[in-house]
């Protein structure tokens, strides 16, 4: 998708899966166009977008593609509370329709 703007596999239709899609402000890596070709493939009522720029990041850390790493909290936090907001934990059913 990066170099095409299309994904690698056909799609019917958008794709309807909960997703958080993370922009770096300071990323080298993909592009805004190689972001919004990826985002044009979720239906609009599906993906959170969330830019992490240089005004959220603490002291010594940078928003490059692998930089952000240094001082992950940030994003960890944000990723975190999107994913307990669009999941829900359901007891396992095993193989038997039991839990």
């Amino acid at each position: 998708m990066v170099l095409t703007g299309r994904a690698p596999f056909t799609l019917d239709r958008s794709i309807e899966t909960p997703t958080l899609s993370v922009r770096l402000d300071g990323d080298e890596i993909v592009t805004d166009g190689a972001a919004a070709a990826f985002d044009a493939a979720f239906s609009p009522e599906a993906i959170t977008h969330w830019r992490y720029d240089d005004a959220q990041c603490p002291a010594g850390g940078i928003t490059t593609h692998i930089g952000w790493l240094r001082t992950p909290e940030i994003v960890g936090a944000r990723i975190a509370a999107w994913w307990d907001a669009h999941t829900t934990v359901s007891p396992a059913v095993t193989e038997s329709g039991t839990l």
